[in-house]
């Protein structure tokens, strides 16, 4: 038993020693962006999101494969290298509003899962180094699109073990999750086997003039919108469900193709085609 109250009474110590460290930084006395994150990411429940012991002051982060509170660094506008390259979950809102301009994102496909917000208003990401497949990329589990750290910045570039992918691309993903793919600069795309495309997927891919679907079943909200090259869909043969403004703002979209089994196709929207001039015939 007084073993157990030792190494209790040690622990308490050392925890102690490690906030003092972070509180005698924020006074001046030394840099918290020295310290690695995975010193402070134990106690990080007791920091607010927002509490200027982080705000402003971390400069890298490497996140472990931990449990980390809800929006963790909201706000650090310093930030410029994360490492996430060893765990499965990145938490809701964690990065959400903060990174300092030339960021640079270091993945691997150990990641599952984005929690919402995660990189929203993020404007200042360069470049997202990945260091899977283009399939495990569209397959991560983005909450919602501004869980992507491509969804706030038009100039981001996103590598795949180190390239960036060729213009034409073909995906073997069974579905490609929200914000996968903003902003890429594709010319042509294939995902034959995806069911779906969710909510931003391929919006503002401004290069693509092709896409051609197999079996998907149903395109989310701005899914393929405000491509402005693309000219022809092909939605394949198993389309059952357009949400609205899947293909908003595709000015040049000409041909589209559908396939179908069955005759029944749902817009949910009638916005799912909105501003489609030449598809529309207002053009």
């Amino acid at each position: 038993m007084v073993r157990i109250i030792i190494a209790i009474f040690v622990l308490y110590l050392i925890k102690e020693s490690t906030l003092k460290a972070i509180a005698d930084s924020v006074k001046g006395k030394r840099s918290l962006s020295k310290i690695k994150v995975n010193e402070i990411s134990g106690i990080i429940d007791e920091i607010e999101p927002a509490d200027d012991i982080l705000n402003g002051q971390v400069e890298d982060v490497t996140l472990k494969d931990i449990s980390y509170r809800i929006g963790a660094f909201y706000g650090c506008k310093n930030i410029k290298t994360i490492h996430a390259e060893d765990v499965t979950l990145i938490p809701e809102s964690c990065f959400e509003k903060g990174l300092a301009s030339g960021c640079n994102v270091y993945l691997s496909p150990t990641i599952k899962t984005i929690g919402a917000n995660a990189f929203n208003e993020c404007n200042y990401v360069r470049n997202i180094y990945f260091s899977g497949t283009l399939d495990e990329w569209a397959m991560i589990n983005f909450a919602n699109p501004q869980s992507s750290p491509l969804y706030a910045t038009q100039s981001a570039k996103l590598y795949i073990n180190g390239r960036v992918p060729s213009s034409d691309i073909e995906l073997e993903a069974t579905y490609v999750n929200s914000g996968a793919f903003r902003y890429c600069l594709f010319a042509s795309v294939k995902a034959l086997n995806a069911l779906y495309l969710s909510s931003y997927a391929f919006n503002n891919c401004d290069s693509m003039t092709q896409l051609k679907l197999g079996v998907c079943e149903s395109i989310g909200e701005r899914a393929v919108g405000t491509c402005k090259s693309l000219e022809v869909a092909d939605l394949g043969t198993e389309i059952g469900q357009i949400d609205g403004y899947a293909f908003a703002n595709d000015y040049r979209l000409k041909h589209l193709v559908i396939r179908n089994t069955t005759d029944v196709v749902t817009l949910k929207s009638v916005t799912g085609f909105d501003k489609c001039y030449w598809l529309l015939g207002t053009k």
